[in-house]
């Protein structure tokens, strides 16, 4: 196989990078908006997956923040040979999965000063390359009814920081807003009414050299209801057809840490369980963002899980869900009780204990028990860990039938397989 093959092979697989955040895939030949943080105390690492063996080597080039807002901005595929900076720190190391456990390789870039940086992944006459942020500032951004607020936080103890410089750039401007954060680490932002801004840019400095660029919806950008959260809180988790619903729901507007209370009329609309509207109505918040009110089920409503939803029409993310069915209300409790231990093959013993709700024993109720049986992860027992022969499907369900005693008490036995 020639290295160009390989390189392909490698890298149009995956690179990963573990950081503060999940996982992030490599593009053959450059990198596009993708972006991964690390601790300036975390040193960088990079997982490569890859069944064949090869050469490669990784260069940490350092891109200054114009250039990582431009690429969030526009969400632009660049390419390395696009990059003019010279590499602080290059990564050589050899991929042989013949002798490594599994197909994932590591490679250690180590810790880097704080900043941006482009991963180059070179492999054979292939790379690719990943997005990295070395930091301790983290930014969010968030519509509220008053303009956009920018929320700055560190990103070791997640707590608010103030004095963040926060430059907010606007889609179609070329000088950016400025604005610092106050002790609760929020910037605000005032919108001019009517103008379109569909999408902007956050740039975030902190104190200590920390950079962080975040998008976040305009003005205009977003759907009113956008940005809201809340809870919708329900008087009981089940309902019969032909019963009442009665909810609560609590309504903010904005991100933890920069809430605002929202005004003016919501709808409240109910979802049964095939996915229709089968109640709608407008209800106005009140000065605490809450509405209440009841819902009427129908007598021959359908059973199973519905939705009731706050919010604006086809934008409702404050919802809850309960079940509606033709249940009957229970006159009595089982509990059941079962060993501690019970060895391979030998009779295991459940307990049993039936009394109605007023505390009384159900003496002579008569049970319907249905046992199953599930084969636990023993690799341990073959000595290999990577062998799936340790699955068994055991032998089929148990079931039969027992009769309480005066005392409302009766015992169950199973007898379980032997252990090879």
């Amino acid at each position: 196989m020639t290295p160009a093959r390989v390189a392909c092979r490698v890298l149009a697989l995956a690179a990963v990078v573990l950081g503060m955040r999940g996982a992030a895939s490599a593009q053959f030949g450059g990198f596009q908006a993708g972006l991964q943080t690390f601790s300036p105390s975390v040193p960088v690492h990079v997982q490569i997956r890859t069944s064949s063996p090869t050469d490669l080597a990784v260069d940490a080039i350092p891109v200054p923040v114009t250039v990582v807002l431009a690429i969030r901005r526009n969400n632009s595929f660049i390419r390395l040979d696009e990059l003019r900076a010279k590499p602080v720190r290059t990564v050589r190391d050899g991929i042989h999965p013949d002798l490594e456990r599994g197909l994932l390789h590591d490679v250690r870039i180590g810790t880097l000063p704080r900043g941006y940086y482009v991963l180059a992944i070179h492999a054979g006459t292939g790379s690719s390359g990943l997005l990295v942020d070395v930091t301790s500032l983290g930014v969010l951004a968030t519509r509220t009814p008053h303009g956009v607020v920018a929320f700055a936080v560190d990103l070791q103890t997640m707590h608010a920081l103030p004095d963040v410089i926060v430059e907010r750039y606007a889609a179609d401007a070329q000088a950016p807003q400025t604005r610092k954060t106050s002790s609760d680490g929020t910037a605000s932002f005032d919108d001019t009414p009517g103008a379109e801004v569909p999408v902007t840019s956050f740039v975030a400095r902190g104190a200590d050299g920390s950079a962080a660029v975040a998008q976040g919806a305009g003005a205009s950008g977003a759907a009113p209801g956008d940005d809201e959260n809340g809870v919708v809180q329900i008087d009981r988790p089940i309902y019969r057809p032909g019963h009442r619903v009665e909810y609560r729901a609590i309504v903010r507007d904005g991100m933890a840490g920069a809430y605002a209370i929202p005004a003016g009329t919501r709808t409240v609309s109910l979802r049964d369980s095939e996915g229709r509207i089968v109640y709608t109505a407008q209800r106005e918040l009140d000065a605490f963002g809450t509405v209440s009110g009841e819902i009427p089920l129908a007598s021959d409503a359908r059973l199973g899980t519905y939705t009731i939803m706050v919010g604006y029409p086809e934008q409702s993310r404050v919802a809850a869900e309960f079940s509606v069915q033709d249940y009957v209300k229970p006159e009595f409790t089982i509990d059941v009780t079962p060993p501690a231990t019970t060895v391979g093959g030998d009779e295991l013993r459940f307990s049993a204990n039936a009394r109605y709700l007023f505390g009384r024993p159900a003496a002579g109720l008569r049970l319907r028990y249905t046992g199953y049986y599930r084969a636990p992860y023993v690799w341990w027992r073959h000595g290999d860990p990577f062998r799936g022969a340790s699955y068994d499907a055991g032998p089929p369900p148990v079931s039969g039938n027992v009769t309480v005693d005066a005392a409302g008490h009766a015992t169950i036995a199973v007898r379980t397989p032997a252990v090879h």
